[in-house]
């Protein structure tokens, strides 16, 4: 039975067996000599590891606690990489393609079949938090949990260049543990297991991976491949900057597959629409105006109140300030002298088309408007002191919004349904508004004053007389957001 009356959470339902009541408290030591449990490994099929890769499994359901003790966790994905390194793994997503949190902390497993050179080597082990390493399943080397103080004014440690000539420094908030090893010329199972997050950290990875070096030299990062990453400055910003470019192909191949079932309810919204916008009277395009370069329907409107206010037309730009002005609009970068040349080296009735394709379909194009619709959205994070209207970080799902070519309608209804991560990269950091008593009165002004074009400003705080909304307009906007009822502070 329970005191609270049967509450689920304060309830035991089930059977008890062989209950002692002691007159005294038992030690740590007589309890556990009473009650024994190993828990079940996880089943490695070392058979199916491919011999140049490394596969990562994804665990979820892990204790939030600093403890290895826990029961099998529940299985979440798998994936391939070429080497023993974790910047970051792929992203969940809801099956409307939003990005979404994983249940913290999580275990990720990285395994592979490495043949160590013989001789002498040294290992080192760099992790974010609590990590173990296995050789042929034997522990070889860990790292402790978490030990990471929020208060700002933590040791600042001099780089300990007795491991290596140009060993990077360590990443802040990593820990470190290096061994000798003697390798024999032959194929050892290696697993790097790691735990991920929890404790009221980030789910960070830092700079986690494992390496392997000569006494006395330089590490280079432990793969099962011929790819050279040394351990330095130069060779590590440059193998993490492409890590993680290539991550954003996966992540979009991880949204693709998630999101099938909702691209097909908006492709149908888009048949329907397309159907009904056909249905409606069509536009008349212009006659051609006489003595104007046209290339297409929209040249005609715009020729025709040329002609009309008897305004000249600009002159056609050059090859080159084309490109250079197409370049910029769309990656807001200056071309390249690669690319100029290759530009150039196209028939000239064509080049033009050239361009504008390449570039269209750079991935870049989603950087460049990025930084646009981060102001038009106030989008405001501030991790280290939230202060007045700071929102989470949605820039990453602008991004990827962008990255996908992604239709302004589905866009606009992902930002206001507000659903997904809210502190890592989802449209749910667009709710926030910290320290605001309204804050879907202020989300209601950003919607309203980039969509409508109308600026409610005024309207958070009274009926102004020179504007044709009203309060009440504002804060029933902030309703529909909220979906419940937005009294007026």
């Amino acid at each position: 039975g329970s005191s609270m009356g049967g509450a689920a959470p304060s309830s035991l339902d089930g059977l008890l067996d062989e209950v002692a009541v002691y007159r005294k408290i038992l030690s740590a030591k007589q309890i556990a000599a009473r009650f024994q449990y190993v828990a079940p490994k996880l089943k490695i099929d070392w058979t199916a590891i491919p011999s140049d890769r490394v596969q990562v499994d994804v665990y979820e359901g892990i204790p939030d606690r600093k403890s290895w003790s826990f029961r099998p966790p529940r299985y979440a994905e798998t994936f391939t990489q070429p080497h023993f390194a974790l910047i970051e793994i792929p992203n969940r997503y809801s099956p409307r393609g939003v990005k979404v949190d994983r249940p913290e902390p999580f275990l990720v497993q990285a395994m592979s079949k490495i043949t160590f050179p013989k001789g002498k080597k040294r290992i080192l082990v760099r992790a974010r938090n609590a990590s173990r390493l296995y050789i042929d399943d034997k522990l070889v080397a860990e790292t402790g949990f978490h030990n990471i103080t929020n208060s700002g004014h933590d040791v600042v440690y001099d780089v300990d260049l007795s491991l290596a000539p140009n060993i990077r420094p360590l990443h802040r908030g990593d820990t470190e543990k290096v061994f000798e090893y003697t390798g024999d010329g032959k194929p050892h199972r290696v697993r790097f297991e790691m735990i991920v997050g929890g404790s009221r950290h980030r789910p960070d990875f830092g700079e986690t991976a494992v390496f392997i070096g000569d006494p006395g030299k330089d590490f280079q990062l432990l793969t099962p491949s011929d790819q050279v990453v040394m351990l330095t400055d130069a060779d590590w910003l440059s193998f993490e900057r492409q890590y993680r470019y290539d991550m954003i192909a996966v992540n979009a191949e991880h949204r693709r597959k998630a999101a099938t079932k909702e691209d097909q309810y908006w492709d149908w919204r888009h048949k329907i629409a397309k159907e009904e916008t056909l249905k409606q009277p069509q536009v008349k395009v212009p006659a051609a105006a006489k003595g104007l370069r046209a290339n297409n329907a929209v040249d005609h409107f715009v020729n025709q109140r040329l002609a009309k206010e008897k305004a000249a037309q600009s002159p056609l730009l050059n090859d080159l300030a084309f490109l250079r002005r197409l370049s910029i609009d769309t990656t807001g970068t200056v071309p390249s002298s690669e690319f100029i040349q290759e530009y150039l080296a196209q028939k000239p009735e064509t080049r033009r088309a050239f361009a504008i394709e390449r570039l269209i379909n750079d991935p870049a194009w989603a950087d460049n408007w990025v930084g646009y619709w981060q102001d038009v959205l106030a989008e405001n994070p501030n991790i280290v002191n939230p202060t007045l209207n700071n929102t989470g970080p949605f820039r990453w799902w602008i991004h990827e919004s962008f990255y996908d070519n992604k239709p302004f309608d589905r866009f606009l209804t992902q930002l206001v349904m507000m659903e997904g991560s809210k502190y890592f990269g989802g449209p749910a950091g667009f709710e926030m508004a910290s320290q605001n008593d309204a804050p879907m009165a202020a989300k209601a002004h950003i919607v309203g004053q980039t969509f409508l074009g109308l600026n409610m400003k005024c309207a958070r705080c009274h009926d102004a007389p020179f504007h044709d909304f009203k309060q009440r307009d504002l804060f029933s906007l902030a309703a529909m957001l909220k979906r419940s009822p937005q009294g007026v502070p």
